[in-house]
């Protein structure tokens, strides 16, 4: 019996997926109690063929149009056979009692829940993997089976009964670019009341380095992806960060104005480490805040 369906979104990201699907190899779980679903939205790498190496998994391939991760997910949870999700990404490389530890907590579940495990981000690429300085996503210490908000539905390592997830019709499609889709379903279970609890039984680990001032572009995308959230919910407006004085100074701050250049300058080479992380912060917060003006919606 499947008890666990793994639901893995991926494009492009074949040299990453090897590593993660070498993790799922080491799992404490029997491999007849669990499947691995990768739903690929037409990588042009050799993502077919690594996948195509680890047919010891009990594991299925699905090569789909490019309509986005949250198309991606709900495609692959279509074929699920597993009483419950785990849901991750390809970059994300489980520790050996990931699967189970999600699965032990449902069973010991009267009530339909959700469980978010710990994610780690590392401080280096190196491979094995080195964990010095690696931080954890929820950057709380935190008890086990501890309450959750539902802005902590991060989709790297977190699991939810199947019937539940067909029930609510998982991931709204209409986010195709980055950000938000995870966080909108969380919020959509919450006012079903539906609980979201932290596992850090469950582990895995982030083999991806940010790099906030190289990723900016990523930052807009989140910002357009955050007023489709709005669209859907715009008691969440402030959440989102759509303060009205912030984006007032956002449409008055340009690529060439004297506050652009200071937190460029600060985040690349500030002398003091509070300096990268202000001038970081600056960055990511105008750009952010551009790509929710630049798709003309109204957000003030």
């Amino acid at each position: 019996m499947i008890a666990i369906s793994v639901i893995i979104g991926t494009y492009n990201q074949g040299h990453l997926l090897r590593k993660v699907l070498g993790g799922y190899t080491q799992q404490t779980l029997p491999s007849d109690q669990f499947e691995i679903i990768v739903a690929d939205s037409s990588s042009t790498d050799d993502t077919a063929a690594i996948v195509a190496d680890f047919s010891m998994l009990p594991i299925q391939y699905h090569c789909i149009d490019n309509q986005g991760k949250a198309y991606a997910r709900n495609y692959a949870v279509k074929q699920a056979v597993g009483q419950y999700l785990l849901i991750t990404d390809a970059d994300m490389i489980p520790a050996e009692q990931c699967i189970e530890a999600h699965v032990r907590a449902h069973e010991a579940t009267q009530t339909p829940t959700c469980f978010e495990g710990a994610a780690f981000n590392l401080k280096t690429l190196d491979w094995p993997l080195k964990f010095s300085g690696m931080t954890p996503q929820i950057g709380k210490v935190l008890r086990k089976k501890k309450p959750l908000g539902w802005y902590y539905f991060l989709t790297g390592n977190v699991s939810i009964p199947t019937h539940l997830f067909n029930h609510v019709n998982g991931f709204s499609i209409d986010f195709t670019g980055y950000g938000w889709e995870d966080l909108e379903l969380g919020y959509r279970l919450h006012q079903l009341k539906i609980p979201l609890m932290y596992l850090p039984e469950s582990i895995n680990y982030h083999y991806h380095i940010i790099h906030t001032v190289s990723e900016l572009s990523r930052y807009e995308e989140k910002g357009r992806s955050a007023c489709i959230f709005l669209s859907k919910h715009p008691e969440l407006k402030w959440f989102l960060g759509f303060h009205p004085i912030t984006m007032a100074i956002a449409k008055r701050i340009s690529l060439t104005s004297c506050w652009y250049h200071w937190a460029t300058q600060y985040a690349h080479s500030g002398r003091f480490q509070w300096q990268k992380r202000l001038g970081s912060w600056f960055l990511t917060e105008y750009h952010y805040r551009i790509g929710a003006l630049g798709d003309g919606q109204t957000v003030l």
